[in-house]
């Protein structure tokens, strides 16, 4: 995918993503797979991405599943 069109659609699907992040309640979850055409090629550039732009989030990828997690920690005093 290229182009300024795709560029704009990936920048809303990572500004609602980072708002659901935050408005998580802590033990939850949140999860998505990259279900494209080319779920391989899908898989690598999400995770450069997330690798790169969200290093606030620990999202955990999952190679088999072509899919990422991320967990909001729940935290006990």
């Amino acid at each position: 995918m290229t182009g300024k069109i795709t560029l704009h659609y990936y920048r809303t699907v990572i500004d609602t993503l980072r708002q659901w992040c935050l408005e998580l309640e802590p033990g939850d979850m949140i999860a998505f797979r990259c279900e494209s055409a080319d779920s391989d090629k899908q898989y690598r550039v999400w995770g450069k991405w997330l690798a790169r732009k969200d290093t606030q989030y620990q999202w955990v990828g999952n190679p088999e599943l072509k899919c990422y997690t991320f967990y909001k920690q729940r935290y006990v005093e």
